[in-house]
């Protein structure tokens, strides 16, 4: 990201998006340079936020996952697959179901269910379309 945008701390944002954002980074223990830089625009931030939490509650945690892993690797954020690699465990998903996703071949993966092959299609054309 541009050395130019500030970086702002959680006790600069705005009270309503620092409360929508107080849980998440109490229970990481960080803030993320893409949240301290969205932080100039905070509406943005504050509806971009609410959207991850209503997709969250709209799906369940094995598509929530694969569409995460399956962004993060096509996109080379090494540290965002990385964080939900871990989370995919904490939430019970075995290490070969993790690599699976990670290997960003829905055609020849063996654990991946049906619709999580289909999502990670999905995923990867909307990427790869550009939306």
């Amino acid at each position: 990201m541009s050395k130019l945008i500030p970086r702002l701390q959680l006790d600069q944002f705005p009270p309503d998006l620092a409360a929508s954002l107080q849980s998440k980074v109490q229970r990481l223990k960080y803030l993320g340079e893409f949240f301290q830089c969205m932080a100039n625009q905070p509406q943005a931030l504050l509806s971009f936020n609410n959207l991850t939490d209503d997709l969250k509650k709209a799906l369940p945690d094995n598509l929530t996952e694969v569409v995460a892993l399956t962004g993060a690797g096509v996109m080379g954020n090494h540290y965002e697959r990385h964080q939900h690699e871990r989370l995919s465990v904490k939430l019970g998903f075995d290490k070969e179901w993790v690599r699976e996703a990670n290997a960003l071949a829905p055609d020849k993966a063996k654990l991946l269910r049906d619709d999580e092959r289909v999502v990670q299609k999905f995923t990867m054309a909307v990427i790869e379309r550009r939306g």
